[in-house]
């Protein structure tokens, strides 16, 4: 193979004997095609490219890091706040007690307990027995606590006042009339009866006469002893249901009587208002 061309490297040249070419007209035909190749393409130079320089390095200078501080060799001591507490304490107070100081304990502790117990009990019993005292008749009149206050008073051996309830006391049967023996008298015949199912006090009873304006002509107000007469005399309070007769006498007003009422009211019990009104037109 000859050589390169020094003034293009990259073109290739190749010269063959002319005894050759001349013996193979084809390989003339194909060296001619060559030649005509190699003079349409001529082949460029390539250019290197070499790669661009790095860039200058800089030289970092490290930074100066401050050294770590060192310990001393001697251990620092730290002050504990729990430490003067600590000191007071006596160790002989955390010895566990024994079976029979436990014992002991809690015989003494219930024994406590039991005292208290039994100091607010009496405490209780005496309030309770004071407000009795203060209150006795007044709670022995009221139906409902009667029972209980009788139950106690057969216990101490007292005597318990009977109940008393007003509007169970009714009337019926009112019939005014003249006095035949006293002409300047007039007479009121009624029946009461006690509708409650336990005996009471007999009742104080006011008589009101009116007129035809419903103007008062004459109020009269009896009590127990002025009007329980014969066999009444002999009865201390009101049976249950039972009719008791009565009959109340008062002066004649000489006045034209239209209306006559009945009210009771209770003899033992200061300011108690009426419970019961009876009112008869004086036609009847």
């Amino acid at each position: 193979m000859p050589p390169q061309d020094p003034a293009n490297p990259e073109t290739l040249s190749i010269d063959l004997p002319e005894d050759m070419l001349k013996a193979n007209p084809e390989l003339q035909e194909l060296m001619d095609l060559l030649k005509d190749l190699e003079d349409s393409f001529q082949l460029q130079p390539t250019q290197t490219t070499q790669p661009p320089d790095p860039p200058p390095t800089e030289q970092i200078e490290a930074e100066e890091i401050p050294a770590p501080i060192t310990a001393p060799e001697e251990a620092i001591e730290t002050e504990n706040p729990l430490s003067p507490c600590l000191a007071e304490l006596n160790p002989t107070e955390f010895v566990l007690a024994s079976p029979e100081q436990t014992e002991e304990k809690k015989i003494a502790h219930q024994t406590k307990l039991k005292r208290r117990t039994i100091g607010i009990s009496l405490l209780s019993l005496c309030t309770v027995m004071i407000y009795l005292f203060f209150n006795f008749e007044a709670l022995s009149r009221d139906p409902h606590w009667h029972p209980t206050i009788a139950s106690l008073c057969a216990v101490l051996s007292c005597d318990a006042p009977l109940p008393v309830d007003i509007s169970q006391i009714k009337s019926s049967k009112l019939v005014l009339h003249p006095d035949v023996k006293h002409k300047n008298k007039l007479l009121l015949d009624a029946v009461i009866y006690n509708q409650a199912a336990f005996a009471q006090p007999f009742p104080d009873i006011e008589l009101r006469l009116t007129d035809h304006y419903q103007q008062p002509i004459a109020q009269h107000r009896f009590h127990p002893m002025d009007y329980r007469q014969g066999q009444l005399l002999n009865i201390s309070a009101m049976p249950s249901q039972q009719p008791i007769h009565i009959t109340l006498s008062i002066p004649n007003p000489n006045i034209s009587i239209l209306n006559y009422e009945l009210k009771f009211y209770s003899s033992l019990q200061s300011g108690l208002k009426r419970y019961h009104t009876t009112h008869v037109p004086s036609g009847n």
